[in-house]
């Protein structure tokens, strides 16, 4: 396989069922290794060690699996693993909720930052998943299928904020196997078969 993402494209990456399309974004994002090839990013060959290597290096992924712990709060699904802290170690509750409140009004989503992610419908949990990886300010962003469990009015929300997104400067590759959405949001299709780019 051998493709480009340019910045600010939304490229979707298309095929059967077993075509590659994860074991390829699972490399991408730094859960998998590769045995062999190169990822370049601005490029600079990367190697990831970890899913949170590649975070740090500009590329995040919302995978089909939700997440989300349930018994916690938005704020604290976020930013998890990234809350702000003080010298103790201790977090920063107030600055917590606030950095969320300003994540939320970014993006005119209308959820209290202290609601309990069990209390959500699942359309409203899949739009936070992709605000969490949005808060990691990723150079690229990986989406696997996220509309599976929304609503009109939520595809239509994400598709929103995909174009403003990617209007700053922002690159998606955007796995789907609607057709609709395909020529709807994407500006670039990369297809996949049998593990190759075809």
């Amino acid at each position: 396989v051998s493709f480009s993402l340019n910045k600010g494209e939304i490229l979707a990456l298309i095929g059967e069922n077993g075509a590659g399309k994860s074991t390829l974004t699972n490399m991408l994002s730094g859960v998998h290794k590769p045995d062999q090839g190169q990822i370049l990013l601005d490029g600079e060959p990367l190697k990831f060690s970890s899913s949170h290597d590649a975070i740090k290096h500009g590329i995040s992924m919302v995978f089909q699996e939700l997440s989300l712990v349930e018994t916690l709060s938005v704020s604290e699904n976020i930013f998890a693993n990234r809350h702000p802290v003080g010298k103790l170690n201790n977090i920063h509750w107030r600055q917590l909720h606030q950095d969320t409140r300003d994540l939320l009004e970014r993006f005119d989503l209308k959820i209290n930052p202290n609601q309990l992610i069990k209390r959500l419908s699942m359309g409203q949990r899949q739009i936070l998943e992709f605000l969490k990886a949005i808060s990691t300010n990723p150079k690229v962003l990986i989406l696997d299928e996220p509309t599976s469990s929304l609503t009109e009015a939520e595809t239509d929300y994400l598709f929103r904020n995909m174009r403003k997104l990617r209007d700053e400067g922002m690159s998606f590759i955007y796995i789907t196997h609607k057709l609709s959405e395909i020529f709807e949001i994407s500006d670039r299709v990369v297809v996949m078969r049998d593990g190759c780019y075809v």
